[in-house]
Protein backbone atom coordinates (compact mmCIF):
# COMPACT_ATOMS: atom_id res chain seq x y z
CA UNK A 1 0.00 0.00 0.00
CA UNK A 2 1.62 3.40 -0.81
CA UNK A 3 1.52 5.94 1.98
CA UNK A 4 3.44 8.68 2.72
CA UNK A 5 2.98 12.34 4.56
CA UNK A 6 3.88 15.28 3.22
CA UNK A 7 4.35 18.43 6.26
CA UNK A 8 4.05 21.83 4.73
CA UNK A 9 6.47 23.51 6.92
CA UNK A 10 5.34 26.83 5.23
CA UNK A 11 1.98 26.33 6.29
CA UNK A 12 2.71 27.00 9.73
CA UNK A 13 4.64 30.03 9.62
CA UNK A 14 2.15 32.48 12.06
CA UNK A 15 3.42 33.21 15.05
CA UNK A 16 7.26 32.57 13.61
CA UNK A 17 10.68 33.87 14.88
CA UNK A 18 12.52 35.26 11.95
CA UNK A 19 16.41 35.14 12.11
CA UNK A 20 18.86 36.04 9.71
CA UNK A 21 22.46 35.15 8.62
CA UNK A 22 23.27 38.81 7.89
CA UNK A 23 25.86 37.56 4.95
CA UNK A 24 23.91 35.37 2.34
CA UNK A 25 20.47 36.66 2.52
CA UNK A 26 19.22 33.14 3.55
CA UNK A 27 16.37 33.70 6.32
CA UNK A 28 15.32 31.14 8.76
CA UNK A 29 11.92 31.37 9.89
CA UNK A 30 10.90 28.80 13.29
CA UNK A 31 7.66 28.11 14.27
CA UNK A 32 7.22 26.67 18.22
CA UNK A 33 11.20 24.98 17.57
CA UNK A 34 10.00 22.24 15.13
CA UNK A 35 8.91 23.79 12.02
CA UNK A 36 11.58 25.29 9.97
CA UNK A 37 11.58 27.39 6.33
CA UNK A 38 14.65 29.20 4.66
CA UNK A 39 13.94 31.73 2.39
CA UNK A 40 16.58 31.73 -0.09
CA UNK A 41 15.81 35.43 -1.46
CA UNK A 42 17.84 38.03 -3.43
CA UNK A 43 17.61 40.54 -0.69
CA UNK A 44 15.93 40.67 2.96
CA UNK A 45 12.52 40.50 3.03
CA UNK A 46 11.21 42.22 6.17
CA UNK A 47 7.82 42.34 5.92
CA UNK A 48 4.96 40.07 4.39
CA UNK A 49 5.21 36.72 3.09
CA UNK A 50 3.24 35.06 0.93
CA UNK A 51 4.18 31.21 0.34
CA UNK A 52 4.69 29.60 -2.99
CA UNK A 53 2.08 27.42 -3.56
CA UNK A 54 1.52 23.59 -5.79
CA UNK A 55 -1.64 24.31 -8.43
CA UNK A 56 -4.90 22.97 -6.24
CA UNK A 57 -2.99 23.53 -2.92
CA UNK A 58 -1.74 21.13 -0.41
CA UNK A 59 -3.79 18.49 -1.20
CA UNK A 60 -3.17 18.72 -4.65
CA UNK A 61 0.77 17.96 -4.01
CA UNK A 62 -0.30 15.24 -1.69
CA UNK A 63 -2.89 13.56 -4.36
CA UNK A 64 -0.24 13.76 -6.81
CA UNK A 65 2.55 12.51 -4.57
CA UNK A 66 0.31 9.42 -3.84
CA UNK A 67 -0.09 8.89 -7.55
CA UNK A 68 3.14 9.17 -8.38
CA UNK A 69 5.31 7.27 -5.71
CA UNK A 70 6.93 4.74 -6.31
CA UNK A 71 7.89 2.84 -2.91
CA UNK A 72 11.45 0.79 -3.66
CA UNK A 73 11.36 -2.65 -3.23
CA UNK A 74 13.68 -2.99 -0.19
CA UNK A 75 11.64 -0.99 2.11
CA UNK A 76 8.43 -2.92 0.57
CA UNK A 77 10.18 -6.30 2.15
CA UNK A 78 11.24 -4.86 4.75
CA UNK A 79 8.13 -3.30 5.57
CA UNK A 80 9.83 -0.20 6.85
CA UNK A 81 9.03 3.75 7.23
CA UNK A 82 11.67 5.65 5.39
CA UNK A 83 11.56 9.70 5.68
CA UNK A 84 13.03 11.94 3.28
CA UNK A 85 13.70 15.67 4.11
CA UNK A 86 13.59 17.50 0.73
CA UNK A 87 14.17 20.61 0.14
CA UNK A 88 13.42 22.94 -2.80
CA UNK A 89 13.88 26.59 -4.69
CA UNK A 90 11.00 27.88 -5.94
CA UNK A 91 11.80 30.92 -8.27
CA UNK A 92 10.57 33.96 -9.70
CA UNK A 93 8.74 32.25 -12.30
CA UNK A 94 7.52 29.04 -10.84
CA UNK A 95 10.04 26.84 -11.49
CA UNK A 96 11.93 24.43 -9.48
CA UNK A 97 15.77 24.33 -8.61
CA UNK A 98 18.28 23.44 -6.15
CA UNK A 99 17.12 20.02 -5.07
CA UNK A 100 18.38 18.70 -1.49
CA UNK A 101 17.61 15.52 0.53
CA UNK A 102 18.66 16.37 4.55
CA UNK A 103 18.88 13.43 6.73
CA UNK A 104 19.43 11.11 3.91
CA UNK A 105 18.04 7.56 4.40
CA UNK A 106 19.71 4.55 5.20
CA UNK A 107 18.13 3.45 1.40
CA UNK A 108 19.71 5.73 -1.29
CA UNK A 109 16.60 4.98 -3.91
CA UNK A 110 14.00 6.47 -1.57
CA UNK A 111 16.50 9.49 -2.00
CA UNK A 112 16.83 9.09 -5.61
CA UNK A 113 12.66 9.11 -6.00
CA UNK A 114 11.85 11.45 -3.56
CA UNK A 115 14.09 13.83 -6.24
CA UNK A 116 12.31 11.97 -9.16
CA UNK A 117 8.88 13.13 -7.29
CA UNK A 118 10.01 16.70 -6.78
CA UNK A 119 10.87 17.32 -10.46
CA UNK A 120 7.98 15.84 -11.82
CA UNK A 121 5.83 18.74 -9.90
CA UNK A 122 5.71 20.63 -12.25
CA UNK A 123 5.61 24.52 -12.08
CA UNK A 124 4.27 26.40 -9.08
CA UNK A 125 3.18 29.93 -8.36
CA UNK A 126 5.43 31.87 -6.96
CA UNK A 127 6.28 33.63 -3.46
CA UNK A 128 5.60 37.05 -2.55
CA UNK A 129 8.26 38.99 -0.34
CA UNK A 130 7.88 42.59 0.47
CA UNK A 131 5.31 42.69 -2.64
CA UNK A 132 8.15 41.14 -4.91
CA UNK A 133 7.86 38.06 -6.24
CA UNK A 134 11.41 36.41 -4.53
CA UNK A 135 13.11 32.65 -4.83
CA UNK A 136 11.82 30.63 -1.77
CA UNK A 137 13.52 27.79 -0.52
CA UNK A 138 10.59 25.42 1.36
CA UNK A 139 10.91 22.22 3.06
CA UNK A 140 9.18 18.97 2.62
CA UNK A 141 9.28 15.53 4.21
CA UNK A 142 8.19 12.63 2.00
CA UNK A 143 7.64 9.61 4.50
CA UNK A 144 7.85 5.88 2.07
CA UNK A 145 5.86 2.91 4.01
Amino acid sequence: MKSLTIVFLLLFATQAIAQTDGKTGTITVKKNSDAMLVYDTEYLPRGFILFPEYPGGERALEAFIKKNIRIPEKVKQKRINVICFTSFIVTKTGEICGIEVHQLPRYSECVDEAIRLVKLMGPWTPGVAEGAVANIRIHIKIEFK
